[in-house]
């Protein structure tokens, strides 16, 4: 898991796209594309409105957390603590 791209990427206030990598990874040991597929959607409509509507934040955040959930379980410990100072 590339932490520093994830890191720059929060830096530059581009989070989704961060969350987009960590369910990339997520993908590769799961084969449940459910996290990616949502955040891509979340992306498209970000996009296509120039910003992030707040009911569409806080539906992301909810994502989030349930992807760090399965990240946890899937990575361990140490890796969720380094993604979770990450995103």
């Amino acid at each position: 898991m590339n932490y520093k791209k994830i890191s720059e990427l929060t830096e530059i206030n581009n989070h989704t796209e961060a969350r987009i990598k960590v369910a990339k990874e997520l993908l590769k040991k799961t084969k449940n594309d459910d996290y990616l597929e949502i955040l891509k959607a979340i992306k498209k409509i970000q996009n296509i409105e120039r910003h992030l509507p707040f009911h569409l934040m806080n539906y992301r955040i909810e994502v989030t957390n349930k992807m760090m959930i399965a990240v946890e379980n899937v990575f361990g410990k140490e890796v969720y603590e380094q993604l979770n100072k990450c995103l």
